[in-house]
């Protein structure tokens, strides 16, 4: 799957997995408003933190996994607040510390 591929992806979606594939923030962009997403796998793509201000529009979210996203510069999480719904992120080999306190509110797990 490529950046441009994900203009294609139905915005009624439940699970959305790009787990290793070769996504930018282009490709994050690309996506329509994804009005139902529970689901969302971002492991392993190449993410920046201009893909978590897109993010942070899906309010049904309730799981994130950005486990091993290639990014540049420290991840801004305060947007993910806003997402009432979400109660798991991962964040395994991202580099990013528990310095995330503010998100402990809202998700029931938090992975590092």
């Amino acid at each position: 799957m490529s950046d441009d591929d994900l203009k294609n992806i139905p915005a009624d979606v439940i699970s959305l997995s790009l787990d290793s594939e070769k996504i930018t923030d282009k490709g994050i962009s690309n996506l329509p408003f994804l009005y139902c997403i529970k689901s969302l796998n971002l492991e392993s793509t190449q993410i920046t933190n201009e893909s978590i201000k897109v993010i942070c529009k899906f309010t049904t979210l309730e799981k994130l996994w950005l486990n091993h996203a290639s990014k540049k510069g420290e991840y801004e999480f305060n947007d993910l607040t806003d997402l009432t719904d979400l109660n798991f992120v991962s964040l395994a080999g991202t580099g990013e510390s528990i310095e995330i306190d503010h998100l402990s509110g809202n998700l029931g797990s938090i992975r590092t």
